[in-house]
């Protein structure tokens, strides 16, 4: 049985993926749970648009605020006719210290809504790296996944369609939506199959490209004197192979996952951090863009490079060789 706290927990990111699962399936059978998780969600957005401006209380704060409501409740008195004055201020202070609380603890559900989503986000991302890491340790050269130089394989979220392929990837996989988008698993689609993008129409061959990789950013690949390919894992602390999508839209091509304040990535050592735009302006080293200033390919082996799935492979070849930038902390 689902109940209203089910579907807060839901709307909150703290439920496990099964409990999750669960409260997908009873939602979608039943018409007035669905009209109650839309209640929420609304009553929910106008704080989720003021997340980033609001910091902690002070420890305790939430505590010592109801022990004052609980020391200042109205005596019980004997009912009376007409309400007297007393009462009435009674109840205004009764009001207002309820109004005062639920500023207090609004803003720390908020934050952690916020947190709880950016903390199963980075375990996605730390599962996908897995993955990664399994397909290029079985490689002779330990090279990740494989993007075309051109043709119907020469997008971002190509990789992902090889790891299914692979059986690294279930297709209807939790891994590659993080929490903070509203794609649901259903909505998405899942990972196409290789034989679905290489049959596709022109159009649908957009779509299927642009669902490939989920609501994540993936490498774009590397030219190596003169040469593209997929980057190789060898254990970098500073070079990004995958990150939340980052969004043409945004400031710094921040992802939308997280409201645009910053986005996880991870990394070729399999960490994951979450890195924030100010951040970004601060680094010589932006990973939505190669060292030209451009999304396209990294331009030497240490330039890393992530792109939204659908993103087409874009080469520029050059003489310059890129050094190993300082990791994004």
């Amino acid at each position: 049985m689902i109940d209203r706290e089910d579907l807060l927990g839901y709307l909150l990111g703290a439920l496990d993926a099964e409990e999750s699962a669960r409260v997908e399936a009873a939602v979608r059978n039943d018409v007035a749970l669905r009209q109650e998780l839309r209640e929420l969600q609304d009553a929910l957005q106008p704080l989720e648009e003021e997340r980033d401006a609001v910091d902690d209380p002070p420890p305790g704060l939430a505590e010592r605020t109801l022990r004052y409501v609980e020391a200042h409740r109205a005596i019980p008195r004997p009912v009376m006719a007409r309400p007297t004055r007393s009462r009435w201020i009674d109840a205004v202070a009764t009001i207002a210290s309820v109004g005062i609380l639920a500023l207090l603890l609004f803003p720390t559900l908020l934050n952690s809504r916020f947190r709880a989503r950016v903390h199963q986000c980075q375990s996605n991302l730390l599962a996908l790296g897995t993955q990664l890491m399994s397909y290029a340790d079985a490689q002779p050269d330990r090279s990740y996944p494989p993007l075309a130089e051109s043709g119907r394989f020469a997008f971002a979220g190509a990789p992902a369609v090889e790891l299914a392929e692979r059986g690294l990837l279930d297709r209807q996989t939790r891994l590659l939506l993080c929490p903070a988008t509203r794609v649901s698993v259903g909505s998405w689609g899942g990972i196409p199959t290789r034989q679905a993008i290489e049959t596709a129409s022109e159009d649908e061959l957009e779509r299927l490209q642009a669902r490939a990789g989920g609501s994540y950013g993936w490498y774009l690949g590397v030219v190596c004197e003169g040469r593209f390919r997929a980057p190789r894992h060898r254990g970098r602390s500073f070079f990004v192979i995958a990150s939340d999508a980052p969004s043409s839209d945004l400031a710094h091509r921040a992802s939308a996952n997280h409201g645009g304040v910053g986005w996880n990535v991870l990394y070729d050592d399999l960490h994951v951090d979450f890195i924030r735009v100010s951040d970004i302006e601060l680094s010589p080293d932006d990973p939505t863009r190669n060292h030209l200033g451009m999304v396209a390919a990294g331009v030497g082996g240490n330039d890393s490079v992530v792109a939204p799935s659908g993103t087409p492979v874009r080469i520029i070849r050059t003489l310059f060789w890129s050094p190993a930038p300082p990791p994004l902390r």
